[in-house]
């Protein structure tokens, strides 16, 4: 009867003994793997698998420990195919204290996790693309922030993109921002720091009047960075100091 229930759902089964001899597995996990119940009922788990790696043999972990575990994320190859598993594992016991069954539930996040990774990368793409103006001078469009990942993004991949491009001048533009928290303000804060420590001179521009009068009085401290209304003064403003170093 619950054979026949196991059937029925989405996610992939398969039960083993104690063993790991496989004495069940049900139609999701068939067409999952490819393979057939006749086939495979009676075979020792790692005779149906192989090539994988041992710190991937979750059943075995789950046998050795006599827990129950669980992995997100498991890459996995099989048949020419790069999967991502999502896997449970459920021990029964004898009464004696012996393993008697080993249920092991799939599930396949290949097209979730990888969907997830490219929102991600879309994600980070929007938050940071320093643009190079000059071979000196570039500009970071800031956009507004949707998720707190993005936060750690400005800081970390900013300094990266300028070490890369080699500049000697940043702009940080804030025309498409309408407001600003403590959280941003502060990661702003750090990385004109952490700028400044590489020999990056930092300006901001393009402040909307909407969030000017809060960081005068919410975020003076980035006040005592150089600000302009526009990229054009911020542009004619670095190039004076950069004629004046050369003088």
């Amino acid at each position: 009867m619950y054979r026949t229930a196991l059937d029925l759902i989405e996610e992939s089964i398969i039960i083993t003994n104690g063993q790991l001899e496989i004495e069940y597995i049900n139609k999701a996990y068939e067409e999952l793997f490819e393979v057939q119940s006749s086939e495979v009922v009676g075979l020792h788990l790692h005779e149906l698998f192989p090539d994988v790696q041992e710190d991937l043999r979750i059943a075995t972990e789950s046998i050795k420990t006599r827990k129950d575990v669980e992995y997100k994320h498991v890459p996995f190859h099989w048949k020419g195919q790069d999967l991502i598993l999502k896997v449970y594992t459920k021990v029964k016991f004898h009464d004696d204290g012996e393993i008697h069954l080993l249920i092991t539930k799939i599930e396949d996040v290949t097209e979730q996790v990888r969907a997830s990774q490219k929102a991600e990368e879309l994600i980070k793409q929007l938050t940071i693309n320093v643009i190079p103006l000059t071979k000196q001078i570039g500009i970071l469009p800031l956009q507004s922030v949707l998720h707190d990942s993005q936060k750690e993004i400005i800081l970390h991949d900013t300094v990266m993109q300028c070490q890369a491009l080699k500049l000697d001048c940043l702009a940080i533009e804030f025309s498409s921002l309408r407001s600003i928290d403590d959280e941003l303000a502060e990661i702003i804060d750090h990385l004109v720091n952490t700028l400044a420590f590489m020999g990056v001179t930092v300006f901001l521009c393009g402040l909307h009047p909407t969030i000017v009068p809060s960081i005068h009085k919410n975020y003076s401290h980035l006040s005592k960075f150089p600000t302009f209304s526009k990229l054009y003064q911020a542009l004619n403003y670095f190039k004076k100091v950069e004629a004046d170093k050369s003088n």
